[in-house]
């Protein structure tokens, strides 16, 4: 392992207090993880328009030892959250949970002149990647990217592990992820999953988005939504 890449990755991350607040423990991290809009590749902790957001990102991963450790039969799940939904380090509403995709490849055997691979998706999100949606008071919001690798003992993430109850029999489509609102998505915990899960950190990044009036509304959308599905009972 590269210590002085390793130490870069875990002091961004704690500028930000992303170590304490979303990792309460210092990581092993055994790579650099970059999430690759359409537009623009983001830098861990880049400050970014809502807009280049909008659309689902690739993944680059770049182990720091080369391709040791790395097999082309390990999975890896990557978790998107955001921990600052009305506040910063919001532990009141949880995180909210934006993107979990499983049964990620990331094949040694494609790493590219730079040593780093695109991940494979090899089928539907659990979670619909839902843009970042920064609402009141005006605060930047950190989300949080997470990699990390599946074992092969446990049984992989799957769409069961956050059900909806009543919101599952009696929403319109038949596919319950295309239902949830923020209500669902909200008091998320990353370690606890991580542990439930027994998946292994090897990769995180975050990135910074403020508010702007589209993101205003989404999120308003948002939450109207979560406020009518309570009252009726989903």
């Amino acid at each position: 392992m590269s210590s002085a890449q390793h130490q870069a990755v875990l002091s961004m991350l704690e500028h930000d207090q992303v170590i304490p607040e979303v990792f309460s423990k210092t990581l092993s991290l055994e790579g650099k993880l970059s999430i690759a809009f359409p537009s623009h590749t983001a830098c861990a902790g880049e400050t970014m328009e809502r807009v280049v957001t909008k659309d689902v990102p690739s993944i680059v991963y770049k182990p720091f030892n080369g391709d040791t450790g790395m097999t082309a039969i390990d999975r890896y799940t990557l978790i998107e959250i955001d921990p600052d939904l009305l506040q910063p380090n919001d532990t009141a509403s949880g995180q909210v949970r934006h993107w979990v995709q499983s049964n990620i490849v990331l094949d040694p055997a494609e790493l590219d002149k730079d040593g780093q691979v695109t991940g494979k998706y090899t089928e539907e999100a659990i979670t619909e990647y839902l843009p970042s949606s920064p609402g009141p008071p005006g605060h930047k919001h950190r989300y949080v990217f997470c990699l990390a690798r599946q074992s092969p003992d446990h049984p992989a993430p799957s769409a069961s592990d956050f059900p909806r109850g009543a919101a599952e029999s009696t929403a319109t489509s038949s596919n319950p992820k295309d239902n949830e609102d923020v209500k669902d998505r909200a008091g998320f915990s990353l370690e606890e999953y991580l542990e439930k899960r027994s998946l292994k950190v090897v990769a995180a990044t975050f990135i910074k988005v403020g508010p702007d009036a589209e993101g205003l509304m989404d999120n308003a959308l948002l939450s109207g939504e979560a406020i009518v599905n309570k009252v009726l009972g989903k």
